[in-house]
């Protein structure tokens, strides 16, 4: 698939209604993305992705700081959640950076103890 294709169908999926927010993010990070790993329910407390930046941030707040979590448990809309794995594999498709909105409170890690994002910029 083209590189260009990619890029256009992340960029519609981008402007689509994007439901109503939880809470402010308090940090950001930029950088290429790494890893995307997806895990079951048996694994993780929900159907979760995993995926890392480089260079990944190291104070996030959270126990976990290998990487950023989305799942159900963090994000209910369920078209974000589809927009925002497009938007990662995208991204590690292409390897543009990324930049990821994150609170980075410790009471807004995901039940796996990662940093949940409330924004994806590609």
């Amino acid at each position: 698939m083209a590189r260009w294709f990619i890029a256009l169908l992340t960029a519609i999926l981008m402007l689509l209604p994007h439901g109503a927010a939880h809470a402010a993010w308090t940090a950001s990070a930029s950088g290429v993305v790494t890893e995307v790993r997806f895990f079951t329910p048996d694994t993780m407390a929900a159907q979760t992705v995993v995926f890392t930046i480089s260079p990944m941030p190291t104070n996030t707040g959270c126990s976990n700081t290998y990487g950023f979590a989305i799942s159900p448990a963090t994000v209910a809309d369920s078209q974000v959640l589809k927009n925002f794995i497009a938007t990662l594999l995208s991204a590690r498709a292409t390897g543009q950076p990324i930049t990821v909105g994150y609170d980075s409170a410790s009471a807004s890690c995901d039940p796996s103890g990662f940093p949940r994002i409330y924004e994806l910029v590609f």
